[in-house]
């Protein structure tokens, strides 16, 4: 799909050391439409809504909250962490699993990076 200027222009935004050091798009050099695309087609072929992930997430986010700073234990699979960044959160979920496990026998999903799954600039609320 072509991308407009104005996705472009988002895309540079999103690149490593202009609004966060790492940025938003890890190594995936795909036009920022074609990722949202493709990303968009999986969300639907799990049957999952966008909200229903943001929901998810804000789940871990308020969890995380109990744990400022530090990684806590969820729901028996996941570990959060929820660190203060500029007035806002920055939140990271992983999957949690034993360290003597091989990397073929980790869970694997569409949305882990490095077993990682990142959001940033969440409003720190109590």
């Amino acid at each position: 799909m072509k991308q407009s200027p104005q996705f472009t222009k988002i895309q540079e935004q999103m690149k490593p050391g202009v609004i966060t050091l790492d940025g938003f798009l890890g190594t995936d050099t795909r036009n920022l439409i074609d990722i949202l695309v493709e990303d968009d087609g999986t969300v639907r072929r799990l049957g999952l809504t966008h909200a229903q992930i943001a929901d998810r997430m804000e789940y871990f986010r308020q969890k995380g909250l109990d744990g400022l700073g530090e990684f806590i234990h969820i729901d028996s699979s996941f570990d959060v962490r929820v660190d203060s960044v500029r007035g806002g959160a920055s939140l990271t979920v992983r999957w949690a699993w034993d360290v003597s496990e091989s990397e073929y026998d980790r869970p694997k999903s569409p949305y882990r990076k490095r077993g990682h799954l990142h959001g940033h600039a969440y409003p720190l609320r109590t």
